[in-house]
This record gives C-alpha cells, structure tokens and sequence, in this order.
C-alpha cells in the first residue's frame, strides 16, 4: 500500500514548528539524537523519514551554536535562546 503524505518542501519556518520537528525527531531515534548533539550540522542536513529540515538562518546558527551532551540540555538551551529579552518594567 502506497501513503501519499503532503510534501514540506515549501515550508518555510517562521515559528519554530522546524525546531520543534527536529527536536521530535532526535527525542524518537536515539541515532539521530547523538548525531544532532555531536554533529549539528550534518543533523540539520540530514532528512527525516524522507522529509529535510528546513530550518531558517537563524535557526540553524542557533542550533550550530549549542554545546550540550544530553538532549534535555540542548532543549533547554534552545527553549532559553527563544525566550525574549526581559525588559525592567518601568
């Protein structure tokens, strides 16, 4: 039996739904995990289940920027790069 699922290939991250995918996908396949907490960038280029990440700029800098050893404290880091700036209330 043939499933057709719809393709992301024009999907463009805009809210973290690519991070969170990625995370998803690291969190389910203990293989894809090491390979995103000790190579990153070969992790972003690397598709899954058929479908490639498609991570903006930004987020691919962010994710080539974190040093962590388990997958919580990349989560952690991440979640914490997102978080805005808190600002004094005046």
């Amino acid at each position: 039996m043939i499933v057709h699922t719809p393709s992301r290939s024009s999907y463009i991250s805009t809210n973290g739904g690519e991070l969170s995918r990625l995370i998803s996908a690291a969190i389910v396949n203990k293989e894809f995990c090491e390979l995103l907490l000790t190579s990153p960038k070969v992790a972003i280029a690397t598709s899954y289940y058929g479908e490639p990440f498609h991570l903006t700029t930004e987020e691919q800098k962010l994710v080539l920027s974190i040093r962590a050893a388990t997958l919580t404290d990349f989560a952690m880091q991440l979640a914490k790069s997102k978080q805005p700036d808190s600002q004094p209330d005046n």
